[in-house]
């Protein structure tokens, strides 16, 4: 899949989008360009991706996953936090401590609309 095929998936994604991560309205083209910013930011870093490919096999806590960089605890937040942000990790406390998930469904909706664009292409 070719980058200009990848980004227009996501800009297809996130224009059919409604609200912002405090459930604000806001019109599609500037949420568009919100979440596009946030998305590529969080992807930008090796560590947000490292942390990503730790939470597909299970639900972590931020010690958990801390202990596999080294790297302070506060940074792992804010690292966590910035993946929040973008849509892509979920939080969810269960007694004591906070454990994050890999949010699937950004991803999962986005591929689904690039295997939908590249069959028609191939239908053509």
């Amino acid at each position: 899949m070719s980058a200009s095929m990848v980004s227009s998936i996501l800009i297809y994604y996130f224009k059919n989008l409604r609200k912002n991560k405090m459930g604000l309205h806001l019109t599609g083209e500037r949420m568009c360009a919100m979440s596009l910013n946030m998305m590529f930011k969080a992807l930008s870093d090796p560590i947000r991706r490292k942390i990503l490919l730790m939470l597909k096999n299970n639900d972590m806590t931020a010690g958990e996953i801390a202990e596999g960089f080294d790297i302070s605890k506060p940074s792992i937040s804010h690292h966590l936090n910035t993946l929040k942000q973008a849509g892509m990790v979920m939080d969810e406390r269960k007694g004591q401590y906070i454990y994050y998930s890999i949010n699937t469904s950004v991803f999962e909706d986005v591929v689904s609309f690039g295997m939908e664009l590249c069959e028609r292409k191939i239908r053509k």
